[in-house]
């Protein structure tokens, strides 16, 4: 059969969308409580820091020569 370009293309999918077992769901939601218990730990045992010192604001950039200065040279 020949398209057209104003055609559509359809794709069907044969086979049904996975589903998942209540099992399998029980399984992932403990994993997952287990590593965000694990990562509040973490965080709760995190130690305390304080940020390096600013570095100085009055450092002043020499100015860069020009290309026509550098040509009247």
């Amino acid at each position: 059969m020949l398209m057209k370009d104003t055609d559509q293309l359809e794709i069907g999918l044969s086979t049904p969308p996975c589903r998942r077992s209540r099992a399998t769901r029980q399984v992932r939601a403990a994993r997952a409580q287990w590593w965000f218990q694990r990562m509040h730990r973490v965080v709760e045992a995190a130690m305390e820091w304080q940020p390096a010192a600013a570095a100085p604001t009055s450092v002043v950039q020499p100015p860069l020569p020009l290309l026509s200065e550098q040509k009247a040279a």
